[in-house]
């Protein structure tokens, strides 16, 4: 698939929305909203190739979104992303990251979805198996200390 894909991001909290939208442009074009009616016009009018679905998004709104787009002829992946609180997405999404995934999981994993190349945000970093949070993503505690002593070092001068 083309490295530049299109991506929408559809969720309610603004903040959030800017942080996972600035992320996902090292990858792709990527685009948020947090209103289900843009979502809906856009889902419509462009030819996306993945839809991600926030953790603030009711069951209703995924599930509207997800048949709108799934009755494309064309129709983009959909992955979801969850915590404790949201409702279960299964049914909706392709793909989805529970609780614990952090910002270099949520890359991957949108790369592994639209095959394309993942920059390895952690160096030496194993790359991950769609759908899958691993161990791998934690920094150790040496590489921690290093980072942490790089920034002292700044600081000083």
């Amino acid at each position: 698939m083309n490295a530049r894909a299109k991506v929408l991001i559809v969720g309610h909290d603004p903040l959030l929305l800017e942080t996972r939208r600035e992320l996902l442009r090292t990858l792709v074009e990527a685009e948020s909203t947090d209103n289900s009616a843009e979502a809906a016009a856009a889902i419509e009018a462009c030819s996306l190739a993945l839809v991600i679905f926030c953790h603030t998004l009711t069951s209703d709104e995924c599930r509207e979104l997800s048949d709108l787009a799934r009755s494309k002829a064309s129709p983009p992946k959909i992955l979801g992303l969850c915590s404790p609180k949201s409702p279960e997405r299964v049914g909706f999404v392709d793909c989805s990251l529970s609780l614990g995934y952090g910002p270099a999981k949520l890359i991957d994993t949108a790369a592994a979805m639209l095959e394309v190349p993942c920059p390895r945000l952690i160096p030496n970093c194993p790359p991950a198996k769609m759908g899958v949070v691993g161990e791998h993503w934690r920094l150790r505690p040496s590489e921690i200390e290093a980072w942490l002593n790089t920034r002292t070092e700044k600081r000083r001068i």
